[in-house]
């Protein structure tokens, strides 16, 4: 899939810090954000998504792809990465960043809104001794909203 050349760029909001799961691969402590929530958001627009990290030891971040069902509800369709491929340069922070559109959206009330399904994989270092070795996936979860609050 690909972003179409007339499409705009998003100027939607960031609902509120964005939500974050922590995991533990041996010796090593990922934190990474994983649920973001955007606010007026304008169909089609093009949102330029942001997941910051840390970790206790150094992770890989290898890409960020579309789970089998991409978009839901039933009814919203989008273009999500299709193999957003990072760095290979291991750190103990960072951030990955990539670019969601969603077409068509739920109507709900005065609303629509929609839901983008990925999934984040990643290398973690689990003993601490600069070896990227471990792979983990982590879900992650991006939501659109038409109205001013989700």
């Amino acid at each position: 899939m690909s972003l179409s050349a007339g499409a705009a760029l998003a100027v939607d909001d960031v609902f509120h810090s964005p939500g974050q799961t922590t995991l533990t691969v041996g010796s090593n402590t990922i934190t990474i954000e994983n649920n973001v929530k955007y606010i007026n958001y304008v169909e089609d627009d093009i949102l330029h998504v942001t997941l910051d990290y840390t970790s206790t030891c150094n992770v890989v971040i290898n890409n960020i792809t579309p789970r089998k069902k991409a978009f839901t509800p039933k009814g919203v369709n989008g273009t999500a990465p299709s193999a957003v491929v990072v760095s290979v340069v291991p750190a103990a922070s960072g951030s990955i960043t990539f670019d969601l559109q969603f077409t068509d959206l739920k109507k709900a009330g005065q609303k629509k809104f929609g839901m983008a399904h990925l999934n984040l994989s990643l290398n973690a270092d689990g003993n601490c001794d600069g070896s990227t070795e471990t792979p983990v996936n982590v879900g992650v979860q991006v939501s659109a909203s038409t109205a001013d609050h989700p």
